[in-house]
């Protein structure tokens, strides 16, 4: 088959799917002070003979896991979007009221200086300035089908669709319903009937590990339950709307292999362009990293100097998926568990596994010193620690710290990662 470029973004995507084609008329925004909320209207379809884009929303609302790390979230909503392709629904985001949000600037993700009237003083935030999750992300045209947010003919807005969002968790925890679908909420909106899903990140991994991840690599039924659709078909136009052309979709629908699956569809959803960046994002990350050490270190990220790169994860992974591992290494060394004395695998022994010496030769040793410097950059979420590791390992007469019999080390943090005294 044609080779897919994930570095390749296909800037077509908003015209090349069928709900782009003039199917919607227009979106007016209106604004209700009473509920301090947005109250989008989706107008009517064109053509009545036709199923409209936004019969099917999959309603997502990330501030119910706004309190996760970026990463996790981003997770989430990528989930969400191959969630909302897979049963060809539009996905909407939706976000709460300034009554509701408990963030200073009304994001998880921080105000850059775009989000202020006064970027001097900082004290007030642009109406109708980016919030959420959208502070940190432009979410795309072709995936929310330019649906609106759902309010029932205005009888349904943020509050009220968290409450019916938690009656989700008995539809995932049911037995018996490998292909079933999450729990939708009919809804009267400008004379039609749509139905909406309203599920936060929670409900999207269980309903990934629990029923849809099993339809997602299905390529044996040969119907549901529900309709007379094959697996292959629904996999075919699962790949056409993220994009594939008919060659790709056809030769999607043979993979079988879930890792296949997995990469075919992350190569489609990397050349959709899905994750897409507020232009502020990348500005103020270049910012950051010019402020770093890494920017002057040995020449840093701005010149042809290398540099390598260690994330010490510990955090909540101490408490859980880690706690095993930590037991037994400690527990290798003569341990009990009642007196392991930490609660993490020290810094030090990765250090002894990533530079073992296998580099050095006798060129490379001068006076008995380490004659090669490593810059190493620690991302962690436990610097103080980490630091005061480092700190207690042997040093050359440079202040480098000792790795083997020929190299030695700069390390080097992250702005925010920097004790202070």
């Amino acid at each position: 088959m044609d080779t897919i470029t994930t570095s390749a973004i296909d800037l077509t995507m908003n015209d090349k799917l069928p709900w782009n084609n003039n199917n919607i008329i227009a979106i007016t925004n209106d604004y209700n002070d009473n509920q301090k909320e947005q109250v989008d209207t989706i107008t009517t379809h064109n053509n009545n003979n036709k199923p409209h884009p936004c019969d099917k929303i999959l309603l997502y609302m990330p501030y119910f896991f706004s309190g996760h790390g970026q990463g996790f979230q981003i997770n989430c909503y990528l989930m969400a979007a191959l969630v909302s392709s897979f049963l060809d629904m539009a996905l909407v985001v939706i976000e709460p009221g300034h009554d509701v949000n408990r963030f200073d600037g009304w994001s998880q993700f921080g105000c850059p200086v775009d989000a202020f009237e006064d970027t001097t003083t900082h004290t007030k935030i642009k109406q109708g300035f980016p919030e959420g999750l959208s502070r940190l992300i432009q979410h795309p045209h072709w995936i929310s089908r330019g649906c609106a947010v759902p309010t029932c003919g205005g009888k349904r807005y943020y509050k009220q669709w968290a409450q019916l969002r938690k009656q989700q968790k008995k539809q995932y925890w049911s037995k018996g319903k490998k292909y079933g679908q999450p729990l939708s909420f009919d809804c009267q909106e400008n004379g039609r009937n749509i139905k909406v899903y309203p599920m936060d990140g929670a409900d999207l991994r269980s309903f990934w590990d629990r029923m849809i991840n099993a339809q997602m690599i299905d390529r044996k039924t040969t119907a549901t339950n529900n309709n007379n659709d094959s697996h292959h078909e629904k996999a075919y136009q699962w790949a056409i709307r993220l994009g594939a052309t008919p060659h790709e979709a056809t030769y999607f629908t043979s993979l079988t292999s879930a890792m296949d699956i997995s990469n075919f569809i992350g190569a489609l959803v990397n050349r959709s362009g899905l994750l897409k960046f507020q232009p502020w994002i990348a500005r103020d990350v270049a910012e950051y990293i010019q402020n770093a050490e890494l920017a002057t270190a040995g020449g840093g990220v701005w010149s042809n100097s290398q540099y390598d790169a260690i994330h010490v994860r510990r955090g909540d992974k101490l408490i859980a998926e880690a706690k095993k591992l930590v037991q037994q290494y400690w527990m290798k060394r003569g341990y009990k568990k009642h007196n392991i004395p930490h609660n993490y695998i020290p810094l030090e022994h990765y250090l002894k596994l990533g530079y073992d010496g296998s580099a050095c030769s006798i060129m490379t040793i001068q006076d008995g010193q380490p004659h090669i410097v490593v810059n190493v950059y620690i991302a962690t979420d436990d610097p103080t620690t980490v630091q005061k590791e480092i700190e207690q390992l042997p040093k050359t007469e440079y202040g480098q710290t000792i790795l083997n019999e020929c190299q030695s080390a700069n390390f080097m943090f992250s702005p925010a990662s920097k004790t202070t005294d």
